[in-house]
């Protein structure tokens, strides 16, 4: 008899201690539920901060219609968030004509600079002619095609850059400053797509001379 006794009331201790699994499920569910609502809140908040800054590329908006020169020199800086890291730096040029009021970019020229030293040149300058137009609010965008960029001035990898992009850009009221993001893809060191993640400004120079050589450029619209 007491043998039964002992069964039957370590088989009760089980039972009693034997977790509830509807029970258990219902809870992770409603816990993760809440999770991924945190999260959505949390991606959105981000997503418009970034938009408010001009991490997304964008330049904050200002009301005024272009009314500058934007014939000049400029040092550029183009900013992956692949790498969080170093930016790549060119000596951009635009010339530019005005017709019937209208600015319309010919002549686009970026010149890659080495990482270690801003008034040296790195390899051949990247340069797009055509008709562009810059739109009353400085905005204007310029499909570069396929681009190089040789080891010594790719300040993230250090390795030999061939990709395919598009500028969309937006100058300020005065013409010292733009900023943007690049759209297309990467081909070399590796294949994967920019768009979203690569942005670019630049401050007005008027030259290679007025460089030091330690001299880092902006990366994006919030850096003005």
């Amino acid at each position: 008899m007491m043998r039964y006794s002992v069964v039957f009331l370590c088989l009760s201790l089980f039972l009693t201690a034997c977790p509830d699994p509807e029970g258990k499920y219902n809870r992770y569910m409603q816990e993760s539920a809440e999770s991924d609502a945190l999260l959505r809140k949390d991606q959105a908040i981000a997503d418009q901060s970034m938009s408010d800054d001009g991490l997304d590329g964008t330049m904050p908006a200002d009301q005024f219609i272009l009314s500058c020169d934007p014939n000049g020199k400029y040092f550029l800086g183009l900013f992956s968030y692949l790498y969080l890291t170093n930016r790549i730096g060119f000596l951009t040029e635009i010339q530019s004509t005005k017709t019937d009021g209208k600015n319309q970019i010919t002549k686009l020229s970026l010149q890659p600079l080495n990482c270690s030293d801003r008034t040296k040149a790195e390899g051949d300058p990247i340069v797009i002619e055509g008709n562009f137009p810059i739109a009353d609010d400085g905005s204007f965008e310029i499909a570069l095609g396929e681009v190089n960029v040789i080891g010594p001035a790719n300040c993230q990898t250090s390795r030999e850059i061939q990709a395919n992009i598009t500028l969309q850009a937006q100058l300020n009221a005065d013409c010292s400053f733009m900023c943007g993001k690049v759209v297309g893809d990467l081909i070399l060191p590796f294949a994967t797509s920019l768009t979203d993640n690569t942005t670019f400004a630049a401050d007005r120079v008027s030259g290679l001379d007025a460089l030091m050589p330690m001299d880092q450029p902006k990366k994006a619209c919030d850096d003005r």
